[in-house]
């Protein structure tokens, strides 16, 4: 994916958007004015190898996501939101998903990355996600494996596209959990990239998986499972276990995808001084959850606290289970 580089500013479906970076890298020798790398054959030979060594020293992190178009993402918000609405809370959601893979990446060696599908929709991206964020496809065409269906074939695509480009551990987000804390992304990575074979969950509170991260594409992870059902982590773990791969376990987290996890943000992200956007994992305090700007300043917009009647998070308090650390 060649880079695209300099400042984008775009207006994207009501939001004010701007963009300094890239998305996606496109490595190799530069031209030499006349149609020639600078480099001889020995010496990017070199480099590659030198890049290989680099890449399995890092954790892969991808933001499964489809482009925020109205009618397309957050449909089981319509009712409480309109398909414009449900967009421009999906696109605050992937920028601020992929600001908190960035922070993680400040204590941590992260890659940060969108694994979208289908082909052709980057264009609808560009402008929308956090500076240095690559882009890879995930349409299930590179995911195909015994037993693997549905969604676990986009989840695989990725994971084996990451893993295959040389990274040390390749990571399969969630886009629906803005505020998760960014220390524990920067564990999952840290687990990962320590020394012993095992893979990480970190398990929703529906039941599903808000992350699952791995060293070597395990297609057993991913088949089998009943996607969009109260048992997917459920039934992942018990994979891990037929295989006999430690699988390690993160806190539990929600998903904004029904009315309670969306009164539960915007609780979250309408209580003052709340959150973090560079933790130290060593910093207890790190475990609050992370600020999602652009989430808060949608709510804001919307008017969704006095719309859906939520209280602050520090007057209507949530447990939040925090488990294999």
């Amino acid at each position: 994916m060649p880079a695209r580089e300099g400042r984008i500013e775009r207006t994207h479906l009501g939001e004010e958007w701007s963009h300094a970076g890239h998305i996606g890298q496109q490595h190799g020798a530069v031209p030499d004015g006349r149609g020639r790398g600078t480099a001889g054959k020995g010496d990017a030979a070199r480099r590659l190898r030198a890049r290989a060594v680099r890449l399995e020293a890092v954790c892969a992190i991808a933001v499964m996501a489809k482009a925020p178009r109205p009618g397309h993402v957050k449909t089981r918000l319509q009712g409480l939101l309109t398909a414009n609405e449900a967009a421009q809370m999906s696109a605050a959601f992937l920028r601020d998903t992929t600001a908190n893979v960035e922070a993680a990446a400040r204590t941590v060696p992260v890659h940060g990355y969108v694994a979208y599908a289908p082909a052709g929709e980057e264009a609808h991206l560009d402008g929308l996600l956090a500076p240095g964020t690559r882009l890879v496809l995930a349409d299930g065409t590179g995911g195909s494996a015994p037993g693997v269906e549905g969604f676990g074939r986009s989840l695989l695509h990725a994971t084996r596209t990451l893993l295959g480009m040389g990274y040390g551990a390749a990571c399969v987000l969630s886009a629906d959990s803005p505020t998760l804390p960014t220390a524990w992304l920067a564990r999952a990575a840290e687990r990962l990239l320590a020394p012993g074979r095992r893979a990480v969950l970190g398990p929703a509170d529906d039941g599903g998986y808000w992350l699952l991260g791995m060293q070597t594409p395990e297609c057993d992870l991913y088949a089998g499972v009943p996607w969009s059902t109260g048992i997917v982590a459920a039934a992942t773990a018990e994979q891990a276990r037929k295989i006999g791969l430690p699988l390690e376990g993160l806190g539990t987290w929600f998903d904004v995808d029904d009315s309670e996890g969306l009164q539960r943000l915007v609780r979250e992200v309408s209580a003052p001084a709340q959150g973090t956007e560079g933790p130290s994992i060593e910093d207890p305090a790190a475990e609050r959850p992370f600020a999602a700007p652009c989430t808060a300043r949608c709510v804001a917009r919307l008017g969704l606290a006095e719309r859906l009647g939520a209280a602050p998070a520090g007057l209507n308090p949530l447990p939040v289970a925090i488990g294999g650390h």
